[in-house]
C-alpha cells in the first residue's frame, strides 16, 4: 500500500527550513527533470493522539509556569526546554494510551489542569538541572524517567530503556527504533554532535515513514522518524510535522530512551478480574461485619477462594460494590478482600457515587484510603490517601478512574469514614472492578 509523501521539514540549517522533498534530493540527487519519483510505501505511528495537532498546545507548558511563579517556587532557566518537554511527552502518552493513573485528574474535562499538573511535577522532581554537557545531558532524563516509573507504579510492567552510548546510523540502530514504533510505544533521542537541527536537542519520535526514491537508474528506500521536536510549539505550526533521520547520529556521543513493556515480567503472568458480580453478597449496608464470606474465582480452570471483609458495603444489583460511612450510628465504612495469591500488580476502578455536595462529602470531615495488605488483618497505608485532595477521584460511577499499584501484596483495602449523622445513606464510593496480577507460583493455596 502506498501512502501520499507529507510535506514537512526535514532539518533546518540555521538559515532557513529545508522541506522534505529538498531533503531528499540533497540525499539522492536527480539526475534529470523528469525522473522524480517520491512514494511512502509504510507508515507507522503509535496509538492514541500524539501525531494529532489538536491535543498539542504549548499552553500547558505556560500554564505551569504561571502556577509555579505564583506559589513562589523556582523556575529553572531549562526546565521548560526540550529535555521535560520529551520527558512529558513520553509521560503524557501512557498516561492518554493505557496508564491513566498518571494524571492526577482522569476526567476528559480536566486533561489541561492534569497535563499542567504533570509538566510541574517534571520540573519539581527532576534529579538535574539540564546543561550542555552530554553527561548532564544523559543523566538527566535516565534519572528524571526512572524516578518517575517508580512514583506512577510503572515500574514491573514497563521498563526503561536507556542507551547512553555512541548509537550509530547502522540499519540495526533503525530496526531498533522502529521495533519501539511497531510496538506501540514512542522514543526519544538525544543528538549531540552535528550540524543539523537537533543538534544538543531532545526529541520524541512517535511514528516512521519507508520512502522510496526513485532515480533515473535506481531506486533508494529511505526510513524517516515522524517527530516531535520538543521547541514548546505545536506541530500544528507553519513548519508542519517534523522528520528525523537516524544518519544524522554518525558522529560523537547520541543517546536515546524508551518506555516499553517488561516482557519478562509479563512472562507467565495471569490476571483475575473482579467486579460486583463475583460477589457472594447482595444491596443493603450492615453495620456489623459478616462472617464467612468467600470470594470463589475460577483462573484458567483452577478453582481458588479469597476472604471478604466488609462493612456499611453492599453489591448495588450486580454493578458495583458501594460503601457508605455516612449515617446515624455509622461512621465507617470499608471493603477488603484477602487474595489466594501474593499479587504482583493491582488495579481498582473507583468513583463517588455522585457529586460530593449531594453526598455530603466534605474535606473537613471525610477520609478516603487504598490500602496493601500482606495477611489480614494487617492493612499497611502505603498506597494512597485521598484526605485532602477528594478531586483526585471523579463523580461519574459510569466512568471511573483507575489506580493502580505494583509490589507482592496479599490483599488490598479500601476505608472510607464520615460524621455518623444523617437517616440516609451518604458518603457513598464505588468500587467497579478489581484486576489483579500475579504468576502460578504466587497462589498461595487452591480452594479444596
Amino acid at each position: 500500500m502506498n501512502f501520499p509523501l507529507t510535506e514537512g521539514i526535514a532539518r533546518d540549517s540555521y538559515s532557513g527550513i529545508v522541506h522534505l522533498y529538498d531533503y531528499l534530493d540533497e540525499l539522492y540527487p536527480p539526475q534529470g527533470p523528469s525522473n522524480l519519483s517520491y512514494t511512502v510505501t509504510e507508515r507507522k505511528v503509535v496509538p492514541g493522539s500524539l501525531e494529532d495537532p489538536n491535543e498539542w498546545n504549548s499552553d500547558y507548558y505556560a500554564d505551569a509556569r504561571d502556577d509555579l511563579a505564583s506559589a513562589g517556587e523556582k523556575v529553572w532557566e531549562h526546565a521548560f526546554g526540550c529535555g521535560p518537554i520529551a520527558i512529558f511527552t513520553m509521560l503524557d502518552y501512557l498516561a492518554g494510551y493505557e496508564c491513566p493513573y498518571i494524571y492526577k485528574w482522569q476526567d476528559a474535562s480536566m486533561i489541561r489542569a492534569s497535563r499542567t499538573e504533570l509538566i510541574k511535577e517534571i520540573h519539581r522532581n527532576s534529579v538535574l538541572n539540564v546543561g550542555t554537557t552530554t553527561s548532564m545531558m544523559y543523566l538527566f532524563a535516565t534519572e528524571t524517567l526512572s524516578y518517575f516509573l517508580g512514583t506512577y507504579e510503572l515500574a514491573g510492567p514497563y521498563k526503561l530503556i536507556a542507551n547512553g552510548f555512541p548509537v550509530d546510523d547502522s540499519q540495526a540502530t533503525v530496526d531498533r527504533f522502529k521495533s519501539i514504533i511497531d510496538e506501540g510505544y514512542p522514543f526519544m533521542v538525544l543528538s549531540v554532535s552535528g550540524q543539523r537541527f537537533y543538534e544538543y536537542h531532545y526529541i520524541t519520535c512517535y511514528g516512521y515513514e519507508e520512502i522510496s526514491v526513485k532515480r533515473l537508474h535506481d531506486t533508494k528506500t529511505k526510513t524517516l522518524f515522524l517527530t516531535n521536536p520538543n521547541f514548546g510549539y505545536s506541530r500544528e505550526s507553519r513548519y508542519g510535522p517534523c522528520y528525523y533521520d537516524v544518519g544524522w547520529l554518525n558522529d560523537g556521543f547520541n543517546a536515546f530512551w524508551a518506555i516499553v513493556p517488561d516482557a519478562e515480567w509479563w512472562d507467565g503472568m495471569k490476571e483475575i478480574s473482579i467486579t460486583a458480580e463475583d460477589m457472594p453478597f447482595g444491596t443493603g449496608y450492615p453495620s456489623e461485619e459478616p462472617e464467612g464470606e468467600t470470594l470463589e474465582l475460577d483462573v484458567d480452570g483452577l478453582a481458588l477462594q479469597g476472604d471478604i471483609y466488609r462493612l456499611r458495603t453492599q453489591n448495588y444489583e450486580n454493578e458495583c460494590i458501594v460503601l457508605s460511612p455516612r449515617r446515624e450510628e455509622a461512621g465507617t465504612a470499608y471493603f477488603a478482600i484477602d487474595f489466594p495469591a501474593r499479587v504482583r500488580r493491582m488495579e481498582v476502578d473507583m468513583a463517588f457515587w455522585r457529586d460530593l455536595s449531594k453526598e455530603s462529602i466534605s474535606t473537613l470531615t471525610y477520609r478516603l484510603r487504598l490500602e496493601r495488605s500482606y495477611g489480614a488483618p494487617t492493612p499497611l497505608g502505603d498506597w494512597k490517601e485521598f484526605d485532602g485532595e477528594l478531586s483526585s477521584l471523579g463523580t461519574d460511577r459510569e466512568d471511573p478512574w483507575t489506580f493502580a499499584t505494583t509490589g507482592l501484596a496479599s490483599g488490598f483495602r479500601l476505608t472510607a469514614e464520615d460524621l455518623p449523622i444523617g437517616d440516609s445513606n451518604k458518603g457513598r464510593v464505588v468500587i467497579d472492578e478489581i484486576r489483579l496480577w500475579f504468576k502460578e507460583a504466587d497462589i498461595i493455596s487452591p480452594a479444596l
